[in-house]
C-alpha cells in the first residue's frame, strides 16, 4: 500500500477518515441508480422499459466495476 499511495492512503491514519473517503467514492459511483425505476415509468410502455432498464443497470455495474477490478488486479499482481 505504501508504494502506490505514499502520502494519501485512506487507511493510514484515522479509520473514520478512511471510511468517509471510501463512502464518498461509493456514493459518487453508484448515485442515481434509483432513477432507473422512475424515468422509464414516465414512458409509453413502462411494463417493458422498467425491466429492460434494471437489467441494463446490472450489466453496466458488472461491466464497469467488476471487470475493471479484474483488470487492475491482473495488472498489479
Amino acid at each position: 500500500m505504501q508504494r502506490w499511495f505514499p502520502d494519501i492512503s485512506p487507511w493510514i491514519g484515522s479509520l473514520i477518515a478512511g471510511v468517509t473517503i471510501v463512502m464518498m467514492a461509493v456514493n459518487y459511483s453508484l448515485g442515481g441508480t434509483e432513477l432507473v425505476g422512475i424515468s422509464p415509468g414516465e414512458g409509453e410502455s413502462p411494463e417493458k422499459t422498467i425491466p429492460k432498464a434494471i437489467n441494463q443497470t446490472v450489466y453496466r455495474i458488472i461491466l464497469f466495476f467488476v471487470l475493471s477490478m479484474i483488470i487492475v488486479v491482473s495488472i498489479v499482481s
